[in-house]
C-alpha cells in the first residue's frame, strides 16, 4: 500500500451516514468529514496523485457499504478495505483516523504492531456520558503517544478535555505516585459545512415560503436541531422571547421548529407550550429527515435561532448550516457557539448563566449510581443553565424589525463560512495536522527506540489465551513434546470430512487445509517406517516440513483434537521460538 495522503478511516455506517432511525450531531459532522475526505482524495488523483480511499473495520458489510458511498460521489476512485486484523495494512498507511474519542483502544490494538506503527486521530463530539467520559480518562493511561492526536471541535470541547486529563493525572498521583503523563496532541480543528448545499437562489427563497405558506410581510424564525426539553434547547426561552418581541414589533412572525420529535407527547407539549406562552407566534413544523423538507426550511427563513443549553453539545453545527445559507444567528453564548458566531457581525451571542462547580456534586452522584439516566442527568442539568431574557429579547426584536441588519449579518455569515468553515478548508486543516503527525511519529521513533522496543506487545487485558490460562491444561505443547501418528489412522474419518462436519462448522478456515494435514501425515508414516520409535518430536517434525514450530504447532494441536496424532510428554521442555 503506497502511502496516501488521507489516514485508513474507521468505518462503521452509524457514525457517517443519515439515514438511520435517530439522527445526531456526531452523524452530521461524520457524514460531512467523509464527503470532504473522498473530495480530497478525488483532487489529488485528478492531478495524478493516488486514487484510493482506505476503511478499516471488522464487518465486510461496513466495508461494502463505504465502497458505495465512495463510488457514489466519486466513481473513479478505489475504496480498498483494511480488514481490522490486518495490522501490516494500517502499518503500510501509517495513520489511522476514529471518529470519536476511543484513542486508548486503538492504541492498545496498536502494542501488536509496536506503538510507533501508525499514528492515531481521534475527534471530539458528546463528552459528559459515562461512555465519553471513560474513554477520555483512558487515554491518559493507555498506550497513546505524543504522535497521537485527539481533535477539539471547539475551545470549551478543548478546555473540558484538559480538565479531564489533569483530574485523571491527580488521581494517578495518588493511586500510584504517577508524576508525569502522556497525552496525545489536542488541536482545534472545528467541524464544517458544505457550503454549496447551503447556496439560495431569490427564486428559491420565494419557492419555498410559497410551499410553507409564508406570506411575504412575516419575519420567519428558524429552529433546527432535536426537537427536545432535555437534549438540544429547552424551548421555554424562546418561546417567552419571541412573544414579547413579536408583541413590541407588532409584526407578524413564525415560528418554523425543522427537525424531529422523541414522541408525539413532546411534540404536543411544544405546540401547547406556543399556543400558550407565545400566541402572537405562528408554528410550523418541518421534519428534519426530508431533505427536500430541510432545505426549503432554511431557504424560506429569515432569522436562525439556538438557545443551547446542553451540556453534552460541544460544537453546534446548525448556527454554522445558517450563516451558509445566509441566515443571521441568535445563540446563546454557549458551547461552540463561542467559537463560530462572531458577535454583532454574523449574529448576536446570549449571555448564559451556570452554577458554579461543586454544586452539581450530587446531581454526578445519582447519574454515577443509576438513579437517574443520562437523558434525566442533562435535562435536570440544562434546567439550571439560563439565558438572559431580556437581552434575548432585545436581540429579536432587532432582528424582526431591521432588515437591512438581517441582510448585513447574512452576508457577513456567508463570508465568514466560506473563510473558515466550508469543508475545503477545514479538510486541509486535518490534511496538515496528520503531516505534523507522521513528522512527530519519524521522529519519536528514532528519538525513542529502546522505550519502544521495550512496549508490551499487547494490551494485558488482551493477551494470549494461551498464557493467560496456561494452568489450565495437564500439558503444554513444546518443541520437545513427542507427536506420532494414531495406532488406527486407517480408521479415522478424511480429515476433509470432518472439515466439512456441522459440528466443526464454526470454525471456518481456522482448520489446518487437507494438503499440510497430508504433509503432517506423510512425514510421521515415513518416521515410523525408518525408525523403531514411532514419535518425533514437534521439532524434529518442524525441521523435516521447515515450519517454524509455533506454526507447527498451531497444525497439530487441532489434529490431536480430532484423532489423527497424539502427544507424548517428555522430560526436558524446550522454549518456543
Amino acid at each position: 500500500m503506497p502511502r496516501p495522503s488521507l489516514p485508513v478511516l474507521y468505518f462503521e455506517p452509524d457514525g457517517y451516514v443519515l439515514d438511520g432511525p435517530k439522527l445526531m450531531g456526531r452523524q452530521s459532522a461524520g457524514h460531512g468529514f467523509l464527503r470532504a475526505a473522498i473530495e480530497a482524495v478525488r483532487v489529488q488523483a485528478a492531478a495524478g496523485g493516488d486514487n484510493h480511499l482506505y476503511c478499516r473495520t471488522p464487518s465486510n458489510q461496513s466495508a461494502s457499504v463505504f465502497a458505495r458511498i465512495v463510488k457514489e460521489q466519486a466513481a473513479e476512485l478505489e475504496p480498498r478495505w483494511v480488514p481490522a486484523d490486518r495490522l501490516d495494512l494500517l502499518q503500510q498507511n501509517g495513520a489511522l483516523f476514529m471518529p470519536g474519542p476511543g484513542l486508548a483502544e486503538s492504541a492498545r490494538q496498536r502494542l501488536r504492531a509496536g506503538p510507533g506503527a501508525w499514528s492515531i486521530t481521534g475527534a471530539t463530539y458528546t463528552l459528559c456520558s459515562h461512555t465519553a467520559m471513560d474513554a477520555l480518562v483512558d487515554i491518559v493511561t493507555g498506550p497513546v503517544m505524543p504522535w497521537d492526536a485527539l481533535i477539539c471541535a471547539s475551545t470549551v470541547a478543548q478546555h473540558a478535555v484538559k480538565t479531564l486529563f489533569e483530574l485523571q493525572g491527580q488521581y494517578l498521583s495518588w493511586r500510584f505516585g504517577v508524576k508525569q503523563i502522556v497525552i496525545p496532541q489536542l488541536p482545534l480543528i472545528p467541524f464544517g459545512v458544505h457550503q454549496a448545499d447551503f447556496s439560495f437562489s431569490p427564486e428559491d427563497r420565494t419557492s419555498a415560503r410559497a410551499r410553507l405558506g409564508l406570506a411575504p410581510g412575516n419575519v420567519t424564525i428558524l429552529f433546527a436541531g432535536r426537537l427536545s426539553f432535555h437534549a438540544k434547547a429547552h424551548p421555554y426561552p424562546m418561546f417567552v422571547a419571541l412573544q414579547k418581541a413579536a408583541q413590541r414589533a407588532d409584526q407578524d412572525v413564525s415560528l418554523l421548529l425543522c427537525g424531529q420529535f422523541p414522541n408525539d407527547a413532546v411534540r404536543q407539549a411544544f405546540f401547547d407550550g406556543l399556543k400558550h406562552y407565545a400566541p402572537r407566534v405562528k408554528p410550523q413544523w418541518v421534519d428534519g429527515k426530508n431533505f427536500e423538507h430541510y432545505n426549503q426550511a432554511w431557504a424560506a427563513s429569515d432569522v436562525f435561532v439556538s438557545l443551547s443549553d446542553n451540556l453534552q453539545e460541544t460544537f453546534g453545527i446548525t448556527p454554522v448550516e445558517a450563516m451558509a445559507a445566509g441566515l443571521p444567528v441568535l445563540v446563546s453564548d454557549w458551547d461552540g457557539y463561542k467559537d463560530t458566531v462572531v458577535e454583532g457581525v454574523t449574529g448576536f451571542r446570549v449571555p448564559t448563566w451556570m452554577p458554579p462547580p461543586n454544586l452539581g456534586s450530587a446531581l454526578a452522584a445519582s447519574f454515577e449510581a443509576g438513579m437517574i439516566n443520562y437523558d434525566r442527568y442533562i435535562g435536570l442539568a440544562c434546567l439550571e443553565v439560563c439565558v438572559d431574557l431580556d437581552i434575548l429579547t432585545q436581540r429579536f426584536f432587532s432582528l424582526i424589525t431591521e432588515p437591512e441588519l438581517r441582510a448585513k449579518m447574512g452576508a457577513a455569515g456567508r463570508a465568514h463560512v466560506a473563510k473558515k468553515y466550508d469543508w475545503s478548508i477545514v479538510m486541509r486543516q486535518h490534511q496538515t495536522l496528520w503531516d505534523e503527525l507522521e513528522i512527530i511519529r519519524q521522529e519519536g521513533i528514532k528519538k525513542n527506540v529502546d522505550v519502544l522496543a521495550k512496549a508490551p506487545k499487547a494490551s494485558p487485558a488482551r493477551q494470549d489465551p494461551y498464557l493467560v490460562f496456561s494452568s489450565f491444561p495437564t500439558h503444554v505443547i513444546q518443541p520437545s513434546t513427542g507427536v506420532s501418528l494414531v495406532s488406527d489412522i486407517e480408521a479415522q474419518p478424511s480429515w476433509a470430512s470432518l472439515r466439512g462436519d456441522m459440528l466443526l462448522s464454526y470454525a471456518g478456515d481456522f482448520l489446518p487445509q487437507q494438503d499440510i494435514v497430508t504433509r503432517v501425515m506423510a512425514c510421521l508414516s515415513e518416521h515410523r517406517v525408518a525408525s523403531e520409535s514411532a514419535s518425533m518430536t514437534v521439532q524434529m517434525l518442524a525441521d523435516k516440513m521447515s515450519l517454524p514450530p509455533a506454526q507447527l504447532i498451531r497444525i497439530l494441536s487441532p489434529m490431536a483434537k480430532l484423532g489423527f496424532v497424539s502427544f507424548a510428554a517428555n522430560a526436558a521442555p524446550t522454549p518456543i521460538k
